[in-house]
């Protein structure tokens, strides 16, 4: 896949440095991302149109430890940050409203559904450092935030519209999206638009179809902010998106055995947002900030082809119906999964000077709550549905930070959270509670001018989820049964981090930029919850014998890793690169963990030339996966062609896998896509 440009065509190369950009990620304050004291990515607006995403998961290819896991045959993304991922352990944040979906399938276990095209910017936070973010978050933070009223429109302008379609080979996509802007007066603005989209079935290296792995999509999205006086601003905004494919391995439906199944789905998300901010002009104590959301995501899933095997121990012709090997039911099926989220989140940054520091003191909380609900035709003894557990779950957290600055040589942030969580189960009477502390310390120096050096150590804190505690039914086929664990311990994660920031100007030539961050760790992991095979207690007799799992607190481990990311952007040519390599072991077993990737890395170099209007940039990508997984190291070469004639008018093209390589992404299910080139055009449109 191509990933991002160091900068945009046409644009001097300090202003669009993704290591400059802003980020509150971590501390809830402003800061430049290479002035942030924790393995911190941003990815801003001009990288991302420089990607031309066709799907979510091609904006995260060149970001250290961060894998993007699929199923080629859904649109739904998951994140694994460091090796961990799945039921909340990375947090995902789209402006400000949590991303809980999940359902228990093969592949990831939490889906976040989003269009590309509505993303203005995101910023990646790898490990707990973000504890004083949100709950649960023992793997990092993914914050993406979508377009708003100055995406459009430019200082001095009160209508403009911004239009972009896409076409290309291979997959497509064949896409299209149009957001207007206006900006009546300096008080308020008003952003709506939407996209279109449709993906086709894809081949891979070797010119195989990949079935299932296209689909269609459509997206609005509509905000409001007011400005009532000087500092406050008040936002509403709306998303809505659907999302139509088809999922599963079709086969001939004349032949019991073949494997084949085929489902139709509609996965549908909207969300309400609003915040309200208030930065007193001359009251440096209050800087305070309340945000709120709703969502509602659902997936509707029925079967179109049924699957069932012959009966156990029997050889195809199969010489009889054995319903207990029914796998999907019979054609017509469904299957629905809806959750339910809302939550607020509250801070303050308070600043004052005392004892010869600059001091911010930063206290807040926040709260969620989800309400899931798993539906299905099928008969109660033999309901894959279940297995995605129904019931309640809220999570709510307190949290202080001072952060204590000294000239520009010393930074120390101090933090505690403090979580709580409450389960219930909608189909019994189990219940499960708990609540922790977890402290964070960062100390930074800075000895000379663009050398930082920090060490943290941060804690994290995870509650099970519905699925974990409450899931109970029997595996399609009646294979195994699901046993409920609302006995379940919180997973704590335990994070040593030590690492450099380098912040460097004019290093080679006037006006150039230099720009890395390089840092190790060391997550210690407790009371991991894992799916696990019963060795006793065990009624249910399945076609294999008593076999029986449920969810439980079954390891400890340690993930160790090296993390690196750095950008020379001389103007007329640049470099950026980005890599990650980890180390993990399951303490008990002295196994590796196979969700954990040995390496990743990514380069890109490029010129700007033509005026540094036509920007030219191959790049190469790398992973190594798990060790003794059954996945197998891949390289990948692309080539980004941007043409920016103004700067209201760009066009790309795009080059995927150019040597039509064979492979299958990392914690993937199906090979990826063969070689593909898609092409871009943009416009923009303003008016004083």
């Amino acid at each position: 896949m191509a990933a991002g440009l160091a900068a945009t065509a046409g644009t001097a190369a300090a202003d669009t440095l993704s290591l400059d950009t802003i980020t509150v990620l971590v501390t809830r304050t402003e800061v430049k991302a290479i002035d942030s004291l924790a393995g911190v990515t941003v990815i801003n607006a001009d990288q991302i149109k420089q990607i031309d995403p066709a799907k979510l998961q091609d904006i995260f290819q060149s970001v250290p430890s961060v894998i993007p896991v699929v199923n080629a045959d859904d649109p739904g993304i998951g994140f694994n940050i460091r090796g961990l991922q799945d039921f909340g352990r990375v947090a995902v944040i789209v402006d400000g409203a949590r991303q809980n979906f999940l359902v228990a399938q093969h592949g990831p276990q939490g889906k976040t559904y989003l269009d590309p095209a509505l993303i203005s910017d995101v910023e990646v936070s790898r490990g707990p450092v973000s504890n004083i973010y949100g709950s649960g978050a023992i793997g990092g933070v993914v914050s993406m935030k979508t377009k708003d009223a100055d995406d459009v429109l430019k200082a001095g302008e009160r209508f403009g519209v911004l239009w972009e379609g896409t076409a290309g080979t291979n997959e497509g996509p064949l896409a299209t999206s149009t957001f207007l802007a206006a900006r009546p007066n300096e008080n308020i603005d008003f952003l709506f638009g939407g996209s279109l989209k449709r993906l086709f079935d894809y081949t891979d290296g070797d010119g195989d179809k990949s079935p299932n792995s296209g689909g269609d999509s459509g997206s609005v999205l509509a905000k409001a902010t007011l400005r009532p006086s000087e500092g406050q601003e008040v936002k509403l905004g709306y998303t809505g998106q659907r999302f139509w494919f088809d999922s599963g391995t079709p086969g001939d439906p004349a032949v019991l055995d073949d494997g084949g199944t085929n489902y139709g789905n509609v996965v549908s998300t909207d969300t309400f947002t609003g915040s309200y901010k208030y930065k007193s002009p001359d009251n440096p104590l209050i800087d305070y900030e309340l945000s709120g959301f709703w969502s509602h995501t659902t997936q509707d899933s029925v079967v179109k082809e049924q699957y069932a095997m012959c009966a156990y121990g029997s050889t195809p012709p199969c010489p009889f119906w054995d319903p207990t090997m029914d796998f999907t039911g019979p054609v017509g099926t469904t299957t629905g999964f809806d959750l339910k989220t809302y939550g607020f989140d509250t801070h303050n940054n308070a600043q004052f000077d005392a004892l010869g520091l600059k001091n911010t003191l930063t206290l807040g909380g926040d709260y969620f709550s989800d309400d899931m609900k798993s539906t299905g035709s099928r008969p109660d003894d033999d309901a894959g549905y279940q297995m995605t557990g129904s019931g309640t779950r809220q999570a709510y957290g307190a949290f202080a930070q001072w952060l204590a600055e000294k000239d520009n040589w010393l930074d120390v942030i101090s933090a505690v959270r403090y979580d709580g969580f409450d389960l219930k189960s909608a189909d019994t009477d189990d219940h499960s509670q708990g609540s922790r502390f977890s402290p964070k310390l960062t100390v930074g120096l800075t000895p000379l001018a663009g050398f930082t050096f920090y060490g943290t150590y941060a804690e994290g804190y995870r509650a099970p989820t519905v699925t974990e505690a409450f899931a109970a039914g029997n595996h399609p086929g009646n294979i195994f049964q699901f046993l409920p664990n609302p006995g379940l311990k919180p997973e704590i994660g335990k994070t040593y981090e030590a690492g450099i920031n380098l912040n460097y100007g004019n290093l080679l030539s006037q006006g150039d930029a230099f720009r890395a961050k390089f840092n190790v760790f060391r997550n210690d992991l407790t009371n991991y919850i894992g799916l696990e095979e019963l060795s006793s207690g065990c009624t249910f007799a399945g076609p294999y014998g008593p076999l029986c799992y449920q969810y439980q607190n079954v390891a400890r481990a340690r993930i160790d890793g090296v993390e690196l990311e750095g950008t020379y952007d001389a103007g007329n040519w640049f470099v950026m690169s980005s890599a990650s390599f980890n180390r993990s072991e399951d303490l008990d077993s002295g196994d590796p963990l196979t969700d954990v990737a040995r390496a990743k890395t990514y380069l890109s170099a490029g010129v700007r030339v033509l005026d540094r209007k036509l920007t030219i940039a191959p790049n190469w990508q790398y992973v190594e996966p798990a060790e003794g997984g059954n996945y197998e190291a891949y390289n990948l070469f692309g080539l980004t062609l941007g043409w920016q004639p103004t700067e209201d008018v760009r066009a790309a093209l795009v080059f995927n896998n150019l040597a039509n390589t064979m492979y299958t992404p990392f914690l993937g299910d199906t090979a990826g896509p063969g070689f593909s080139v898609k092409g871009t055009l943009s416009v923009r449109l303003g008016a004083k």
